[in-house]
């Protein structure tokens, strides 16, 4: 935040009637991300001091914000509640990950805040935690991960078509230094893509990339390197003066040559 806009809020706040009970909106919920490098959280406490220390007697009893793609709800000191609420037509993010307590440094106070409940939908006498999807249903749509590559096609397509490229570096140059190139860019990638999207650097995080990755890495070596020798096994042959035609192709087993054709001369391996 400028310095424009803190003069602007806090002339609002000074001109608020008092005792006025503020619902702060802010685009993140940087509640829930404290642990990351993200500035969301020191914005909106900054925010928040605007308004108490504006000497009108101004209380903020709901931080209400959107951007993650479900349904959370926090309590805090006096009963304060910040929600989450971003699933407004937007595909979903999972719920069950989030941590049932969560701190974070309210105007210079720390505050302790614990997931609300609310009542079960499908048995209202009970209460069950304050988010949507629920917990169970958030693990179950995670396990429709194994179907991947069926619901989303094109980008299995798209996947393949960069497995074919790194599979044809191989069969050019089957060596060590390239299996390395291959794991270091599927792990900056996965790594890198994964900090930005769970906004979180904590060890589950990228370990779990760092093993996505390593797994991509491996299938694809191996992958690669059993079609360059299962080619080589079956269909690569040689020409009439002992030629080997295909040697080391992964998907190829012959080679054109246009000049031995047109003389009527045979390629050599």
């Amino acid at each position: 935040m400028d310095g424009p806009q803190a003069d602007y809020f806090k002339q609002i706040a000074t001109a608020m009637p008092e005792n006025s009970r503020i619902i702060l909106c802010s685009a993140e919920p940087g509640w829930l991300y404290t642990d990351s490098n993200r500035k969301s959280w020191e914005i909106m406490e900054y925010a928040a001091g605007i308004a108490i220390n504006a000497g009108r007697g101004h209380t903020i009893p709901v931080l209400l914000s959107g951007d993650t793609h479900h349904y959370s709800r926090y309590v805090g000191k006096d009963g304060r509640q910040y929600v989450t609420s971003g699933g407004g037509g937007a595909f979903l993010h999972p719920t069950h990950q989030l941590s049932q307590d969560v701190s974070v440094n309210f105007i210079n106070h720390r505050e302790d805040l614990k997931l609300g409940t609310m009542p079960d939908p499908e048995h209202p006498e009970k209460t069950t935690a304050a988010a949507y999807p629920s917990f169970s249903t958030s693990r179950w749509l995670t396990l429709r991960n194994a179907f991947f590559a069926f619901t989303n096609w094109d980008f299995s397509l798209l996947m393949g078509g960069i497995y074919f490229l790194f599979a044809l570096l191989i069969s050019l140059r089957d060596q060590p230094d390239i299996y390395a190139l291959i794991a270091a860019i599927f792990g900056a990638s996965l790594i890198g893509y994964t900090f930005k999207q769970e906004v979180s650097r904590k060890f589950k995080i990228w370990a779990s990339a760092a093993v996505h990755a390593a797994a991509h890495a491996f299938v694809l070596i191996y992958a690669a390197r059993y079609a360059i020798a299962f080619n080589n096994a079956h269909f690569a042959w040689s020409g009439e003066n002992g030629g080997r035609f295909g040697n080391g192709s992964v998907f190829w087993p012959w080679r054109w040559c246009p000049s031995a054709s047109l003389s009527g001369a045979h390629c050599s391996g």
